[in-house]
């Protein structure tokens, strides 16, 4: 008996970034499963992180690469679902609804997994009007409750699921308890922030919040880690440490991969991420598989992530004064608040977001939808 084809399209890795990495983990889920005959089409032709949301000849000559497996794909192996993730802004929306509106003409079973938000600018009416074409009589996947209302318009409920992302496991509870014991030994606070260093995840207000954090008089250090997309942000965060005297306590990494990443939150106390658009944020996971208390803005599926007061702070006002207030609260690692946030937020990725729960929720939607 012949499989049925399922045609996969999506970013992936490289370069790295959080829904490439999503998709891949997806990707690989399908390909594990051996239920079905997996073909995909990656839809980035992005060289570095420096490269995405930029327009470059090699992106306008893989968009026409894209439409042509798109098209033959579809013709030759006639799916019984296409499963799409697309970019919801910049280039990436134009390039990636161009492909989701061919596959619409040429696939009558598609699914769509939203991994950002979709916002809107001064071309709303055409944006609608697109969003509109590709999505009639299709089926979604989103990130969180919060993000039903930017699709409610276009998706029937019963042909919408919820589904967080999640991460594979990387730490047994010896190892998380020895890891807890050593972070709670340890005198100086370590607060890191971890993303792509880009102006919309935050850290502009994370420099600050360390300004102001230097200003309380506790011992404390503060990591960056990420890739930046712009030397003349890169100019200005280190203008910045300079003319605050914050060389002492400020540590850079660049980009780190998965190893140097958990080597770094072995030794991280809090986690702060002050992103302003944000569908979901990997970090935040990430973080709390190592117990580690996550303060960040309370945009996107970010509020049904973390628990406010238990697991980590939601921000309201997304301030570095904010963000200093909730770090005081739980700079005493030696204390209650701090050891029952610690072990709240480890209990909660184990139950949510872990790997193997993603996976029997992700293979229950595709077989619905297919």
């Amino acid at each position: 008996m012949n499989k049925k084809t399922i045609l996969f399209i999506s970013p992936l890795p490289p370069p790295y970034y959080g829904s490439a990495m999503s998709s891949e983990t997806c990707l690989n889920i399908l390909d594990k499963c051996n239920e079905w005959e997996i073909k995909n089409i990656k839809l980035n032709y992005s060289s570095s992180f420096e490269d995405v949301g930029k327009i470059s000849i090699a992106k306008f000559f893989g968009l026409w690469v894209v439409l042509y497996k798109c098209l033959t794909y579809s013709l030759k192996f006639k799916p019984s679902l296409v499963y799409i993730m697309p970019a919801t802004s910049s280039f990436g929306f134009l390039r990636d609804f161009s492909v989701a509106i061919l596959i619409r003409l040429l696939n009558k079973n598609v699914i769509f997994h939203l991994r950002t938000q979709i916002t809107y600018n001064r071309l709303k009416c055409i944006k609608s009007f697109i969003l509109e074409t590709a999505f009639r009589n299709t089926k979604i996947i989103l990130l969180g409750k919060e993000l039903i209302h930017d699709v409610a318009q276009y998706f029937k409920p019963e042909n919408t699921f919820i589904l967080p992302n999640a991460i594979e496991g990387h730490l047994n509870d010896e190892d998380f308890e020895l890891i807890l014991s050593n972070r709670i030994n340890q005198n100086k606070l370590n607060v890191t922030f971890i993303s792509n260093m880009m102006r919309s995840k935050g850290w502009p207000i994370a420099l600050e919040t360390a300004n102001e954090l230097r200003k309380s008089q506790i011992d404390f250090s503060f990591h960056f880690a990420g890739a930046w997309q712009s030397k003349t942000d890169k100019k200005e965060f280190n203008e910045y440490v300079a003319l605050h005297n914050l060389t002492e306590f400020i540590k850079y990494y660049g980009f780190v991969n998965n190893e140097n990443k958990n080597k770094l939150l072995k030794e991280t106390d809090i986690i702060i991420f002050p992103t302003t658009n944000e569908a979901f944020g990997r970090i935040v996971i990430e973080a709390m598989e190592y117990g580690i208390p996550v303060i960040a803005n309370g945009v996107g599926a970010i509020p049904s992530i973390i628990v406010h007061e238990q697991t980590g702070y939601v921000l309201k006002e997304n301030t570095a004064r904010e963000i200093t207030n909730y770090v005081l609260q739980i700079s005493d690692k030696t204390k209650s608040n701090y050891l029952m946030m610690s072990k709240n937020a480890r209990t909660r990725f184990l139950k949510l977001y872990e790997l193997t729960v993603f996976e029997k929720a992700f293979l229950s939607i595709i077989k619905q939808s297919i």
